[in-house]
């Protein structure tokens, strides 16, 4: 007889928790605290009540965890930042950017044609790449790399070329490379596995394909790499490509070319030359003067900064709001952009009318010329959401890297806009939209590594103890870039430490302070360094204190954003971390373990970094690492036991959902994680209740009746 066609679930089968009105904690096993005196007894008083608080955010808030880790993750790769999943595979800060691939076009190759300056290493260069197919080309930075390999591998691919952005190698799919095509890689991680390369090489080879790596100059490579590197030691003469640039098309010099090397503030521009990439962009600047387009002062100023020279050139007030809006938004979504840069725009001339003399002027002039005027095109693209990928209106700017390079300019530039733009990000941290708060507290945090100090006293510690608990996110977002900073990362640790941190004198409320710190030790902070944001989290907040309970809610959180997709060992680190604190005997470490690992279990399934195949990310780090296994099913067991009714019936509802939820291998995973939690008669009764009440419906799913015919054998 079928499972399927069994009887409703007999007495036998009902699960042994508590049916009291007022949830009682089972007996506890030999060795665990025996509550009834002291602050034992006040936390056991305080558990029928709160645990409410844990189950709200370990289960039913699952939806917003991910969101806000989806939108974390979109904001630091749009500003060219490592991820949080990049991160925790590499398992350190050195993790670089997802890989953007961009075909160069034919009017780009030709300005590089028309202004290249041979440099005594061509020769050398060319030879190289030619014989072993991959070159990584190293030099300091202003020595002229990209521009040679552009013009090495336009000569050799005929034209063909891609660039390749940030990424690592295992990125570069050797099934993609086209057949004599040719690729330029710049910002390529640091961490370079030899096999990979090896294997990107036979398919060089193979396909007759070029590339050019961009690499730091002393950086370091395998020794079996050396023959693929050169360093470029002789960069061509800075004077020759300055007069490259400067005479354009032209064969012959400008007439007033001598005098204009005679000018003070044009020599004194000469001798500040940084690298190649200067004389060109100073070459340009004097080449619109002469042709009588700028002023020499203006030309100078754009030399100096080109972003700069291009804000200040915008026509309009509103194409200035819309441009300093596209450095926080570029890639959203063309309504979500537009109101965002209106704000912008009100924001502005508010500063200019304080007293509100005039009303508030509205925009008049058509989408496409506002587009045009910032360097901007609508396109067609896609929003991630949970339950899907949307498609879109996205508006995208076509200069290079133009979220960085405008803040950069706004903030050295710009003193004008700097309050301007701060009230405007902190509007946005308070909307309801995960995506633009995230956006919103990156570019903010961007902004903190040029100027800490004033941006974490103006801004980041009212977001910090802000009664809102996005903007309390916003505020731990925002302390991200500056973390991965060499010379601010203990700064921002200490900042951490010091709001989650109460003294036993301290007067002042500072419970919304650790709510951030506890928040910033998740994924936007803790992700950098999770042994030590588990740490501070051991030591400062899993301590019982009366109304504790909102505290370990937002841990619960953080640790579920440490934990990750599954894919990484950084996901058997949380679990166990889990499993110490769960057989720790105070009131505390074991609430948290077990309300984390029911936030673990019952987030959705994720794209895998590796192939991209979805899986629940709890059962992926089961499948990832048979250690694992134990450490979950443990942590399971000891939630089905709990003594509180919510947290022991989620804790077998979370299964349920599992199960009603896999697919293909995830099954077999699923099912040895269910064979490895009962310990007892009265754990597998449990499990097979919930499991055959599913069974009994008519349109329930095959791995019902295998993991109630795996719960049989075992009873």
């Amino acid at each position: 007889m079928s499972v399927q066609a069994e009887a409703a679930p007999s007495a036998e089968d009902a699960p042994p928790v508590s049916t009291d009105e007022k949830p009682q904690r089972a007996k506890p096993e030999q060795g665990t605290l025996q509550p009834g005196t002291g602050a034992g007894e006040t936390a056991e008083a305080d558990k029928p009540a709160d645990a409410e608080l844990i189950k709200t955010e370990a289960v039913t808030n699952a939806g917003r965890t991910d969101a806000e880790r989806r939108a974390l993750e979109s904001a630091l790769i749009t500003f060219g930042l490592p991820t949080n999943q990049q991160i925790n595979i590499l398992g350190r800060q050195d993790a670089v950017a997802a890989q953007d691939r961009r075909p160069q076009s034919a009017h780009t190759l030709a300005r590089v044609r028309a202004s290249f300056v041979f440099p005594e290493d061509y020769t050398a260069a060319r030879e190289r790449l030619l014989d072993s197919h991959l070159l990584f080309l190293s030099g300091r930075a202003g020595s002229g790399r990209e521009h040679l390999a552009l013009h090495l591998l336009d000569a050799l691919c005929d034209g063909q070329v891609d660039h390749l952005v940030g990424g690592r190698v295992d990125d570069c799919d050797p099934e993609s490379l086209v057949q004599d095509a040719g690729y330029l890689w710049t910002g390529l991680g640091t961490s370079i596995e030899l096999s990979r390369i090896e294997q990107l090489v036979e398919a060089l080879r193979t396909t007759d394909a070029k590339m050019i790596v961009v690499w730091p100059h002393r950086g370091d490579l395998p020794f079996q790499l050396e023959d693929h590197r050169l360093t470029i030691d002789n960069p061509p003469d800075q004077r020759e490509i300055l007069n490259r640039h400067l005479r354009g098309d032209d064969d012959a010099d400008h007439p007033d070319v001598a005098k204009l090397f005679a000018e003070p503030e044009v020599l004194r521009a000469v001798a500040q030359l940084g690298g190649v990439g200067d004389a060109a962009a100073l070459g340009r600047a004097l080449r619109d003067f002469l042709a009588g387009r700028c002023a020499l002062p203006d030309a100078l100023s754009k030399a100096a900064s080109e972003t700069a020279s291009w804000f200040v050139q915008l026509p309009e007030r509103e194409d200035k709001a819309f441009a300093l809006a596209l450095s926080a938004l570029d890639g959203m979504s063309m309504p979500v952009v537009v109101a965002a840069a209106r704000r912008m725009d009100e924001i502005i001339q508010e500063t200019e009318d304080p007293e509100h003399r005039s009303s508030i002027r509205t925009w008049a002039r058509p989408t496409r010329r506002l587009l045009a005027a910032v360097d901007a095109e609508c396109r067609r693209g896609e929003v991630v959401k949970s339950y899907g990928k949307i498609p879109a209106t996205v508006v995208a700017s076509n200069r290079n890297e133009y979220p960085r390079s405008m803040l950069s300019t706004l903030w050295h530039e710009f003193p004008y806009f700097q309050q301007v733009y701060l009230d405007w990000v902190e509007e946005l941290v308070r909307g309801p939209d995960p995506d633009v708060r995230e956006r919103a507290a990156i570019a903010t945090s961007l902004l903190a590594v040029d100027d800490f100090e004033f941006i974490r006293s103006r801004v980041l510690d009212g977001w910090a103890d802000g009664k809102q608990r996005e903007v309390r996110r916003a505020s731990a977002t925002a302390l991200r870039v500056p973390a991965t900073n060499e010379s601010l990362r203990e700064v921002v640790w200490g900042l951490l430490e010091n709001w989650a941190t109460v003294k036993e004198d301290d007067r002042r409320d500072r419970s919304r302070l650790q709510l951030t710190a506890a928040v910033a030790l998740g994924g936007p902070v803790g992700a950098t360094d999770c042994d030590r944001a588990l740490d501070i989290i051991t030591r400062r907040f899993l301590e019982y204190k009366p109304g504790r309970y909102p505290l370990w809610g937002a841990v619960v959180v953080a640790v579920v954003e440490l934990f990750g997709d599954g894919s990484s060992q950084q996901s058997g680190t949380v679990l166990d971390r889990l499993v110490a604190w769960a057989v720790d005997d105070r009131t505390g470490p074991r609430e948290v373990a077990v309300g984390a690992m029911l936030a673990i279990a019952s987030q959705p399934s994720t794209a895998g970094p590796a192939d991209g195949t979805r899986s629940v990310p709890l059962l992926r780090a089961v499948a990832t690492n048979p250690d694992n296994l134990e450490a979950a099913a443990l942590l399971l067991r000891l939630a089905i036991n709990d003594g509180i009714k919510i947290i022991s019936e989620e804790a077998v509802a979370v299964l349920s959902r599992i199960a009603d939820n896999v697919r293909g291998e995830d099954e077999a995973v699923l099912e040895r994680l269910v064979e490895a939690i009962p310990r007892t008669a009265r754990d597998v009764r449990t499990l097979r209740y919930e499991f055959r009440l599913r069974a009994r419906e008519d349109s329930h799913l095959p791995i019902f009746d295998r993991l109630i015919a795996l719960l049989r054998r075992q009873a």
